[in-house]
């Protein structure tokens, strides 16, 4: 996260909690659109979240639904690395991005990985940490 905002922030009352939930959604921009959120966006699915509207499932989806997502060339090995950082918040290890790679060639489809990732019980972990809900859905189509 960035800590200077997060401090400019906290001194307007913003707190620990609604922080980690602001880290959540930051997170997603920068490793699945690989840019910084814009305000309007941030607070919009800040709130989701917050509100119960949304679970930490339906944010990634929007994410890796959005227009700005879908029109990025990539290969499989590229997608899942940032599958990887969306979902687990770390780098794909060897043998998970070698198996996932060779599903997405072998006729598993984005919305197989989307459901394996988002349904882990690693990104539930996740979103426990941000305070969130992960919750189940059947994923990017």
């Amino acid at each position: 996260g960035r800590a200077v905002e997060y401090l400019a922030d906290k001194q307007a009352g913003i707190s620990e909690a609604d922080y980690k939930v602001w880290c959540f959604v930051e997170r997603m921009y920068m490793e699945v659109l690989n840019r910084t959120a814009d305000e309007a966006g941030l607070r919009n699915w800040v709130s989701y979240l917050q509100n119960g509207t949304m679970t930490g499932i339906q944010v990634a989806e929007g994410f890796l639904l959005s227009e700005e997502f879908l029109a990025k060339e990539m290969t499989d090995e590229e997608y899942i690395h940032i599958m990887y950082r969306a979902f687990f918040n770390r780098d794909a290890d060897l043998d998970g991005l070698e198996t996932w790679t060779n599903a997405l060639q072998n006729g598993y489809t984005k919305n197989d990985v989307f459901n394996g990732f988002a349904n882990s019980v690693e990104f539930g972990v996740l979103c426990r940490e941000a305070g969130i809900m992960q919750a189940f859905v059947e994923g990017v189509k």
